[in-house]
């Protein structure tokens, strides 16, 4: 799978719900910054960041490569503080759980079907309210967003019990893995496998290839 297979399979993300599973921030980023961004360069980029450590944490990725055009952010957090793009929204980090998910729905519902929708750090909702679905009632927030909309969620492994693991996958049309493998590459070079573990679609099959960093992309080995 070269770079620019990855740029073909992205690309057949348009309006699909895609979640990104990772063990390792490195190439989940490569993924975010130097695939998926460019492949959908052209649209509108809607960020919606929980907590403010998670935003800070891109930030820092995103000072690396200059921005990008028609960036926003919808940030849950303790300020409304940001140094890349533009705020959209700005929803106070509350102990009230369904406020805030509330809150969230409606902004989402008024989201256009042309905009790329990227959730950053949703797995902190799980840490800060609790393991409940009930309590950040992601559900609901799914069912607000416009029906055909693109989205990408980024998530960590390690932050869900197997049951709301399994329910998350739910809310997604595709389930895509960025892994780290035990095994190291000539030079100590980190290897991933990346591919698709989950999906509703023949025309984009589960399968996996073994990729390395290489000049800022991923490429397969």
């Amino acid at each position: 799978m070269s770079s620019d297979r990855i740029d073909e399979i992205t690309s057949k993300f348009e309006g699909k719900r895609v979640r990104l599973l990772f063990d390792s921030w490195y190439p989940a980023s490569i993924y975010l910054l130097n695939h998926y961004l460019p492949v959908f360069s052209s649209k509108r980029k809607i960020f919606v960041a929980f907590t403010d450590l998670i935003w800070r944490n891109f930030e820092l990725l995103f000072e690396k490569i200059g921005g990008y055009e028609d960036t926003y952010v919808i940030k849950i957090g303790h300020n409304d503080d940001i140094r890349f793009g533009e705020l959209y929204e700005y929803i106070p980090l509350s102990n009230d759980a369904e406020s805030v998910s509330e809150r969230l729905s409606e902004i989402l519902e008024k989201l256009k079907i042309q905009d790329v929708v990227i959730f950053l750090g949703f797995y902190m909702g799980e840490l800060f309210y609790g393991d409940s679905i009930s309590n950040f009632n992601q559900l609901k927030v799914y069912s607000f967003l416009p029906e055909g909309i693109t989205l990408l969620r980024f998530d960590e492994t390690g932050f869900y019990k197997e049951v709301i693991n399994h329910f998350i996958r739910r809310l997604h049309d595709l389930e895509v893995i960025i892994k780290r493998e035990d095994e190291l590459y000539s030079f100590g070079e980190e290897v991933y496998t990346f591919g698709i573990s989950q999906t509703l679609f023949e025309e984009l099959p589960s399968g996996y290839a073994r990729v390395r960093v290489e000049n800022g992309r991923l490429a397969e080995i």
